[in-house]
């Protein structure tokens, strides 16, 4: 689990010129000196034994709430929180950099759930890590055997009673929902490329950006209803609350009415693309940067901005 200390970012905040702002300032203790980034857009977010972890273009920085930000490598795909570390794709990271003699689960990384594991689906079985880099194998044999021939599971939530599996079908297509505890499987004409689960681990949130859906499963209900004409760009879980942005704007689910109210969140963030919840406070990855904000008051701070130009040294 991630530990959290009390007060941490209040008191952070107060001691780092006034506000908290990173001041722009690059330490390359860690990595030395770094080639020019393909862009400069706060892309993933991390929470992670205290620090903030952050992907700005294809680099990989730490910040710990009080002082520099600091290089510590080149991601592979996007970050996965997972206990006191991060993983991309391909390799951990930790506070002081790459973790090596650690293996990769098989295949490519599909998903996690609320205990803080990484699951990937290889040649019919389900492999997960888990936040002290411990594997398991789970077969999946038993629970498949009723999908055709040209089926496979491609991604697989473990929840409270089973798992979740997402089958494509012979095109590679996600199309079908299968829950290992019960017959309830959901057809979604192919169309998904998101996948968050709620907090509670009763409904799987399902988007395309390039349909403009979202579906909400419910797979103890077997029942899904499905958002049409929605602008959304990213989909994810922040504190409990499921949210999707469409460029700068917000939306959350409200579950009692069973639809996603806007926010009023101020304009400059720009595309929002990933979010994390630490310490009773909201961050957000968007295009100008690091934003700590309330989605109570729909208010915003920056805390660390993108470099104004391309990134050819550090400053130590």
């Amino acid at each position: 689990m991630k530990k959290l200390i009390t007060l941490l970012i209040a008191a952070a905040l107060s001691g780092c010129g006034g506000d908290g702002r990173d001041t722009g300032e690059l330490d390359c203790t860690v990595l030395g000196d770094t080639p020019p980034r393909n862009t400069n857009q706060m892309f993933d977010l991390e929470i992670a034994n205290d620090t903030l972890f952050y992907v700005e273009g294809n680099v990989l920085f730490r910040w710990d709430f009080t002082g520099k930000s600091v290089f510590i490598g080149y991601p592979n795909g996007g970050l996965f929180g997972l206990g006191e570390h991060v993983a991309t794709f391909d390799k951990f990271y930790g506070n002081e950099g790459e973790i090596t003699g650690v293996d990769m689960l098989p295949g490519t990384p599909a998903g996690f759930t609320l205990n803080e594991a990484i699951y990937s689906v290889h040649n019919g079985s389900l492999f997960k890590l888990n936040a002290a880099l411990e594997q398991q194998t789970i077969d999946l044999t038993d629970a498949t055997n009723q999908l055709a021939t040209s089926q496979q599971v491609v991604r697989a939530f473990e929840v409270k009673d089973g798992l979740i599996m997402l089958v494509s079908n012979d095109a590679g297509q996600l199309s079908t929902i299968l829950h290992t505890q019960g017959a309830n499987t959901v057809l979604l004409d192919n169309w998904i490329d998101d996948i968050t689960l709620s907090a509670d681990q009763n409904q799987l949130f399902l988007s395309s950006s390039d349909k403009n859906k979202i579906a909400v499963y419910d797979y103890q209900l077997g029942t899904t209803t499905v958002f049409a004409d929605l602008p959304v760009s990213t989909l994810f879980s922040l504190n409990n609350q499921m949210l999707y942005a469409s460029g700068s704007d917000l939306y959350k689910y409200n579950a009692s009415t069973q639809l996603f109210d806007p926010t009023s969140l101020p304009s400059d963030l720009g595309q929002i693309n990933d979010a994390e919840h630490y310490n009773g406070q909201d961050y957000l990855a968007t295009q100008s940067g690091i934003w700590q904000v309330n989605l109570t008051t729909n208010s915003a701070s920056l805390i660390i901005g993108v470099q104004p130009g391309p990134l050819n040294d550090c400053s130590l």
